[in-house]
């Protein structure tokens, strides 16, 4: 359960933020820790807030780079992603896309429904494999989800880097081969949902 969900966090660095309002997704009275989340694996049309699109499917590779975010988050946060079969009660939901909001040069969107989120990623590689610049959507995409937002609201500040957060737009090349969430987006999200408190199986 996140410590506030309305509560705005603000690191000495001031660099990742929860978006009060908006984030986190998971939003007082939650009964368990335990959170859904839904990829969609066929091609398919779907509708979704304000626009219609093609989802292209996703592959084997990129459902496992998915889990694996979740995977690496699960024993940090107070929080338990599991993957469903169908989108009945998930909270995040994922789609591959051709193109979002009929803008090309979109590579990522975080639409919210209520207290669940559409993640959308713009799939570049082409041939349903998965190549750094996917990653770098799904893992940004993640964060706003869970409730952090970009580097003083301006994705593009030149101060800012991949290395200094996942929610910045500038890709650290030191960061393009493995994107995830820098010490200090963690650092924030811990301070969201607070640390995992379950005990540690061996």
């Amino acid at each position: 359960m996140p410590a506030s969900a309305m509560e705005e966090v603000d690191l000495i660095t001031g660099i990742s933020l929860a978006l009060p309002g908006e984030g986190p997704i998971f939003l007082g009275g939650m009964a368990t820790e335990a959170v859904g989340y839904y990829i969609q694996v066929k091609a398919a049309a779907v509708s979704l807030p304000g626009s219609k699109m093609n989802a292209l499917g996703t592959s084997k590779q990129q459902r496992l780079f998915i889990d694996s975010v979740f995977s690496r988050l699960d024993p940090i946060l107070n929080v338990d992603f599991a993957r469903q079969k169908d989108k009945q009660g998930s909270l995040i939901d994922f789609y591959s896309v051709d193109n979002i909001g009929g803008n090309k040069a979109n590579l990522g969107m975080a639409l919210r429904q209520g207290n669940k989120f559409d993640l959308l990623w713009k799939q570049t590689s082409g041939d349903n494999s998965i190549c750094s610049s996917d990653k770098e959507s799904i893992v940004h995409e993640v964060g706003h989800a869970l409730g952090l937002r970009h580097p003083f609201d301006d994705p593009w500040n030149p101060a800012f880097t991949t290395a200094s957060t996942a929610m910045s737009y500038n890709t650290d090349a030191t960061m393009a081969s493995n994107p995830w969430f820098s010490a200090n987006d963690l650092a924030a999200l811990v301070k969201i949902w607070g640390p995992e408190t379950d005990p540690v199986i061996a």
